[in-house]
């Protein structure tokens, strides 16, 4: 069963790593993160509780939002290539048990229908 948004029942979440990580490289660059949240309809404290789920939709909007702000038109692809895998929990463990790739996405498709 999907975890929905609290605030939207209904909407898919997603853990908020990606958005996190995002926040890090506008704070980074001397971005204010205000204006860009607000873009997304996130709050800061929303990005500060790494325990949160935020709405999918509110993530992609986060990150496309920074990206634009940074002029790197693929940060949510840079983003992806470049962190922890184990920042995103159990499901790096879901795959990294396999054997296979194919065992790997077929672990993560069974995974993800029961933990989103």
């Amino acid at each position: 069963m999907l975890q929905s948004d609290p605030h939207r029942p209904g909407l898919p979440t997603a853990t908020g790593a990606l958005a996190r990580l995002a926040a890090q490289e506008a704070s980074t660059a001397g971005f204010n993160l205000g204006p860009l949240l607000k873009t997304a309809g996130l709050t800061a404290a929303q990005i500060d509780d790494a325990d949160e789920r935020l709405s999918v939709k509110a993530q992609i909007a986060f990150v496309e939002a920074v990206g634009q702000a940074l002029g790197r038109d693929r940060l949510g692809f840079e983003l992806a290539r470049a962190f922890d895998l184990r920042r995103i929990g159990l499901l790096y463990y879901v795959a990294a048990s396999s054997d296979t790739l194919v065992e790997a996405v077929q672990r993560i498709e069974r995974f993800s229908a029961v933990g989103n």
